[in-house]
């Protein structure tokens, strides 16, 4: 006879006898089936959770772009949210979440607010100009000399920062979640791969 871990015996009894136990354990199972259609291969979410808590800044691989380009924060950033053009991650990568590396982001010339800000960072680096990595609960971005604020790029609404020890060190004091809403589906549009697929949301041909 098979021997059965305790805790595997402690949850089969408790999924026979509790109603309750059956809701967390349907639960349980729609959250995997759910994440595994989304990610077949879970290494890109793991690998994007890794980046998501160690930003991957790589001055070396924007030193490119950082050689042509003047030290000036304001320039190098407006420079990032064009040479990176706005995209979802479902239109690049077919995934709901990616956190790319700089290289991939360079090559793909596309990508998130993750992307902007992490090639931004890197050129900053490259030319040794101080900056700030600011993240809240819907965007990344770059604090620095100069730096104009906007609805969605203000410290309060910051929930981490570098240098300011780690996720949720910081709590956010202002968090216009209206505004977030609205401007987060502006900016993103159908997250779906391609716009085909969302043809049933917007009741386009």
């Amino acid at each position: 006879m098979a021997i059965i871990h305790p805790l595997m015996k402690h949850l089969a009894t408790m999924v026979r006898r509790s109603p309750r136990g059956r809701r967390i354990t349907a639960l349980a199972a729609m959250l995997v089936w759910i994440g595994l259609v989304l990610y077949p291969n879970p290494f890109p979410l793991w690998q994007s959770l890794d980046r998501l808590m160690h930003p991957p800044v790589d001055p070396a691989a924007a030193e490119t772009l950082a050689a042509q380009l003047p030290d000036d924060p304001v320039l190098i950033d407006a420079f990032s949210r064009d040479y990176i053009r706005y995209e979802s991650a479902w239109r690049i990568y077919g995934m709901p979440w990616y956190f790319p590396s700089v290289a991939e982001a360079i090559e793909d010339g596309a990508g998130d607010c993750q992307a902007q800000a992490l090639v931004a960072a890197s050129i900053f680096e490259a030319k040794g100009i101080p900056y700030t990595l600011n993240y809240s609960f819907d965007h990344v971005w770059l604090d620095y000399e100069g730096k104009q604020l906007t609805s969605l790029e203000d410290p309060a609404q910051s929930i981490m920062a570098s240098g300011e020890g780690g996720w949720l060190a910081l709590m956010p004091s202002h968090l216009p979640l209206a505004e977030i809403v609205e401007q987060r589906v502006r900016f993103t549009g159908c997250p779906c791969p391609s716009s085909a697929d969302c043809s049933w949301r917007w009741g386009s041909s």
